[in-house]
C-alpha cells in the first residue's frame, strides 16, 4: 500500500513555478522526512498530499485511491499536522478539546489509556488541564500532535512538528513516531536535521522546483 506522485506540478496564480514533474512513491511502514530551504515547496507538497491543494498537473495516489475520484475516502485515510490554525476552540482545555474531537471522529478509541501514555509528558499533562487560550505555542503544539498521531489513520503527514517544542518533547514525539511504524506510513517536513533521524527510512530535499 502506497502514496503516490505521479508527474506532479504546481505554479502560483504568477506562474511561478514551485514544483515541477515531482514522481514519488512511498510504502506503508516508511518514515519519509524532506527538508528544503524555505519558500522551497515542502508544504506545497505536504498539502497536495493531504488533498488539501489541488496540484496543477500530475496525479496522486493513496492506496490506490484517487483524491480527484474518491477524496472522502482519500481523506479517511490521512491524519495531519498543517502549519495553520490548530482548530482548537480557546475557552475549553486541552482535555476537553481533545474528547471533543475524537468523540466524532473515533467515538470507540480507548481515549482515556493513549491520555495515559502521554501524560508521563509533563508539558501534555499540564496542558490536558488549561485553557487553550492561555496555552503557550509549544502546549497547543504537543496537543496538535496528540490529535495527529493518535488519530486511526493509515497515513500520517506532519509540517514541522518538532516547533515549539523542547528537547524533552521532542524526544517524546520521536518515540510515538516510531510506535505509529510499521503498519503506517509517516511523511514529515522538517527543518532539522536531527529530529528523527534513527527511525527515518529515505530523506528528500527541494530546491528551485526539484524533488531529489
Amino acid at each position: 500500500m502506497s502514496l503516490e506522485f505521479l508527474a506532479v506540478s504546481h505554479f502560483f496564480e504568477s506562474g511561478q513555478m514551485i514544483l515541477q514533474d515531482v514522481n514519488f512513491k512511498m510504502e506503508r511502514g516508511d518514515l519519509v522526512k524532506i527538508g528544503g530551504s524555505n519558500g522551497a515547496g515542502k508544504t506545497t507538497f505536504l498539502r497536495i498530499a493531504s488533498s488539501h491543494l489541488q496540484p496543477r498537473q500530475g496525479l496522486v495516489n493513496i492506496d490506490g485511491l484517487s483524491f480527484q475520484k474518491s477524496p472522502d475516502l482519500y481523506r479517511d485515510k490521512i491524519s495531519w499536522l498543517h502549519s495553520g490554525g490548530d482548530g482548537f476552540f480557546p475557552r475549553l482545555t486541552g482535555e476537553e478539546n481533545l474528547r471533543l474531537f475524537f468523540h466524532y471522529r473515533s467515538p470507540q478509541m480507548d481515549l482515556k489509556e493513549l491520555i495515559r501514555q502521554w501524560e508521563l509528558l509533563p508539558v501534555f499533562k499540564k496542558t490536558l488541564k488549561t485553557q487553550l487560550y492561555l496555552c503557550s505555542s509549544g502546549m497547543k503544539q504537543i496537543l496538535s500532535l496528540f490529535r495527529s498521531l493518535e488519530t486511526p489513520s493509515d497515513w500520517i503527514l506532519l509540517d514541522e512538528p518538532c516547533r515549539s517544542l523542547d528537547a524533552e518533547a521532542v524526544a517524546f514525539v520521536e518515540e510515538r513516531l516510531h510506535k505509529a511504524l510499521p503498519s503506517r506510513g509517516l511523511l514529515i517536513v522538517s527543518h532539522s536535521k536531527d529530529f528523527a533521524k534513527n527511525i527515518v527510512t529515505r530523506e528528500y530535499r527541494i530546491a528551485d522546483t526539484k524533488f531529489f
